[in-house]
């Protein structure tokens, strides 16, 4: 439903430009207040009444189309002639969060699938693998790109529910999204308190390994070896997180 100033010029817009057909429409004294109109199997309530004349232009709406609709929606807007444009803050926003979420699950993978096992075959060797990762800031770049991912996302909800979030959440599109970007959320959380502290304090014990004492040296590699453990567990959680985000976003918009 949309509130509009007037009932009879709107009425005249959906008809007469967009193509719509009138279904029903309730008047007083021989003019239009309450009508409802149609397209395409989509229906729309227009209403004008002294209550509402502030809030003009505002209304609550989801559309949906079937798989048989899009195509006659398409062409029903190119023989009108009816302009269309995406808004530049929606393209930002949705390169964005599909650039950034292809980096960081794509990081977080190889992370996850090939160089942790690596770092646990190489042993005490890996510390300078690991050395060189953090001279390239990756415990600060993978958090940046993450957190990219997830403001770019949220903004995305918010704009699509047109700050209904509790209304697009009881649809199955909405609930796909929203329980995808709360596991994308929780994966971030885990990856900042627990993998990034890990890294940190590996790749610290790594350099002192060379110049520590026979004795230092097997305490350095058995709090290594614990702290990799618990850095690989943490991180196949994350990847399971960031997997089923990733699925829920691919199919959110099928369901």
């Amino acid at each position: 439903m949309f509130f509009v100033k007037d009932a009879e010029r709107s009425l005249r817009f959906y008809t007469e430009t967009l193509g719509f057909s009138l279904d029903w429409k309730y008047e007083e004294q021989g003019r239009a207040f309450v009508l409802q109109v149609s397209l395409l199997g989509f229906e729309l309530i227009l209403n004008q009444t002294p209550q509402t004349e502030d809030r003009a232009g505002h209304g609550r709406v989801f559309i949906g189309l079937e798989d048989d609709q899009v195509g006659r929606f398409r062409g029903h807007i190119r023989e009108k002639a009816i302009k269309t444009r995406e808004s530049q803050v929606m393209l930002v926003l949705r390169f964005a969060h599909v650039f950034f979420g292809a980096l960081w699950v794509g990081m977080m993978a190889f992370q996850t699938f090939f160089l942790m096992p690596a770092l646990a075959e190489a042993g005490p060797d890996g510390g300078k693998l690991l050395a060189a990762l953090m001279r390239r800031r990756i415990p600060v770049i993978l958090p940046i790109v993450a957190l990219i991912t997830l403001v770019s996302g949220f903004w995305l909800f918010q704009r699509l529910s047109g700050g209904a979030a509790e209304g697009l959440l009881r649809t199955p599109m909405g609930l796909a999204f929203g329980s995808g970007g709360a596991a994308a959320l929780l994966a971030f959380l885990l990856g900042i308190v627990v993998m990034r502290p890990a890294m940190m304090r590996s790749a610290a014990l790594g350099a002192s390994l060379p110049s520590a004492s026979p004795e230092e040296r097997a305490k350095i590699s058995a709090e290594l070896q614990r702290l990799r453990a618990r850095g690989a567990m943490t991180g196949w959680v994350v990847m399971i997180l960031l997997l089923y985000a990733l699925g829920a976003m691919a199919v959110a918009r099928y369901l």
